[in-house]
């Protein structure tokens, strides 16, 4: 038990500071943001998100996921954020485009949910505080719902062989690599919280 306790203690002081800081530099960031024009309540809203953990869900396309956070910009377009508690940047890296993907599926759901356009997306790296931006175009949209498909095929005829050569790093870094290949064969949806409906949708949601 003290052992426990100290990391308990421990991680309240590193996300002390962390958030000290965060709050430092949005305060340091608002006044340029005022002077160069823009209103007190649009430097707020690019400051500050719309929306938080919000769940979306598209029974158009048959996928849902949550947001971290979502950014109203003053040209009413969307900002989508994941927040991700990497300590190795490694990790991130080699996920690039799963990461990217699962970007844009958030940002296929907030244009359906809330009909506003959503092209930019990005990064929190809750552990240095650094941002990666991710630009979201029309053809990145297209090809998520082909990858959708793609991917619910596999779910229906069963798992695809594990990654081998180059491409095996990827799965020796997934965090889901014990459902897949691991005793727990439950997929996202079953382990979701009850307040949550089941259905027959897929949950794009890596981190």
């Amino acid at each position: 038990y003290p052992d426990f306790i100290g990391d308990i203690h421990n991680t309240i002081e590193h996300l002390q500071f962390r958030l000290s800081q965060i709050s430092d530099k949005r305060f340091q960031m608002l006044p340029k943001i005022l002077e160069s024009g823009i209103s007190y309540e649009d430097a707020v809203n690019i400051l500050l998100p719309w929306r938080v953990e919000q769940w979306l869900k598209s029974d158009k396309h048959g996928i849902r996921g949550r947001a971290d956070a979502v950014y109203r910009m003053p040209d009413s377009t969307l900002v989508v954020e994941d927040i991700k508690s990497h300590t190795k940047r490694l990790d991130a890296f080699i996920h690039k485009d799963e990461i990217k993907t699962q970007l844009t599926a958030y940002a296929v759901l907030c244009e359906e949910l809330f009909q506003m356009p959503t092209s930019v997306a990005r990064i929190f790296y809750s552990q240095d505080l650094s941002t990666e931006v991710f630009h979201i175009s029309e053809e990145d949209k297209t090809n998520l719902i082909q990858i959708k498909n793609e991917v619910k095929n596999v779910l229906e005829n069963g798992l695809p062989p594990k990654l081998s050569d180059e491409e095996s790093i990827k799965c020796n870094f997934c965090y889901k690599k014990n459902l897949c290949f691991g005793f727990d064969k439950r997929t996202d949806d079953e382990v979701l919280d009850q307040k949550e409906p089941k259905e027959e949708a897929m949950k794009i949601k890596w981190r």
